[in-house]
């Protein structure tokens, strides 16, 4: 089939030995594919059809994101929520120490510059 063999090893956020530089900069790689193939999309898109069928004025909502990385779904759905005049409380864990206390920082995505054509 089309499907390439399965390799074995360990995934470097899974490693508590695993350099946290290069455990961050992973998790920004995360964040960043979330933002542009659709994982956080698959969230908001969900969140809002939840939302869709609240009554105005109900109950806040609480979201609880295991292994949330940086964060970056959880601020995403806080953001549709509060747009939408919902309370949502948001719980994001992360068992690695280093990738926990990272400051969330938003994906810088810009396009390469235009190319010279003198």
């Amino acid at each position: 089939m089309f499907t390439p063999a399965r390799r074995r090893g360990s995934e470097i956020l899974d490693d508590p030995n695993a350099d946290p530089a290069l455990s961050l900069r992973s998790l920004r790689d995360i964040a960043l594919a979330n933002r542009f193939f659709g994982g956080r999309n698959a969230v908001v898109r969900t969140l809002r059809a939840v939302l869709d069928t609240r009554p105005a004025g109900g109950a806040s909502l609480t979201l609880l994101d295991i292994g949330t990385g940086l964060g970056d779904i959880p601020a995403a759905a806080e953001r549709v929520a509060r747009a939408r005049g919902v309370g949502l409380r948001t719980i994001g864990l992360e068992r690695a120490p280093v990738l926990a206390g990272a400051p969330p920082t938003p994906c810088s995505c810009r396009s390469p510059p235009a190319a010279s054509t003198s």
